[in-house]
């Protein structure tokens, strides 16, 4: 509609000015042959007007359908490509006996709370997964993969009856010349374990079991 209404409106001012010009030459007593070589030139340069609107109206609209175009191709790649969600959508993770955990970067902790960021530990025969996040064999060549695409740390509580299993790498806890598992209710000991870490923060998961909030338990495994 509001092309309809330009184009009308175009029209009625190209014929005031044909018809002012017209008035023009006739008051200045223009030859006959001149008059006319004058309104085929008006006639001519409204016409080439019109054809140069149209074409630039063209040729703003097959750009911005080439962009339309060019932007939903891009998308579409990327998401083939990288088919990750960006929030963990399964932390648990069951070890071979069966027994289900929380996997977490362990970064803080008072003999009260501990502070960690839940990840995704991801073995290589959760064949269901693996293809969801588009794994290839070097991601995974100790057999697992670490998903965590956003560090984001919950707070649980400890409390007397939590238990902690870790490595005794260096025999501190149960004088054994080679690493053992050590099992303590002792919150002390366990963080006497974590300060040995550079920075208190160990580089790879721990693995937890929580209810209403409570850490019942704490393991930390062997990992390549």
């Amino acid at each position: 509609m509001n092309m309809l209404i330009s184009d009308h409106e175009e029209e009625k001012i190209d014929k005031l000015i044909r018809k002012a010009l017209k008035e023009k030459a006739e008051d200045i007593n223009v030859p006959d042959g001149l008059k006319e070589e004058i309104d085929k030139k008006i006639g001519r340069k409204q016409t080439m007007g019109k054809i140069t609107n149209k074409k630039t109206g063209i040729y703003i609209l097959a750009g911005i359908i080439l962009i339309a175009i060019i932007i939903a191709i891009t998308v579409i790649t990327i998401g083939k490509k990288n088919p990750q969600s960006s929030e963990v959508s399964n932390p648990t993770f069951a070890d071979e006996d069966g027994k289900v955990y929380v996997a977490a970067f362990l970064k803080g902790m008072t003999e009260s709370t501990i502070t960690v960021d839940v990840v995704e530990f991801i073995t290589d025969d959760n064949e269901e997964k693996v293809k969801k996040l588009n794994l290839m064999e070097d991601d995974m060549t100790d057999g697992y993969y670490i998903y965590n695409p956003d560090e984001k740390t919950v707070v649980w509580e400890l409390d007397k009856q939590t238990v902690y299993t870790f490595i005794d790498w260096n025999g501190d806890f149960t004088g054994s010349e080679y690493p053992e598992e050590y099992t303590t209710a002792q919150v002390q000991e366990f963080i006497k374990y974590i300060e040995t870490y550079d920075n208190a923060a160990p580089g790879m998961p721990f693995f937890f079991q929580v209810e209403d909030g409570v850490v019942r338990f704490v393991l930390e495994k062997v990992i390549a």
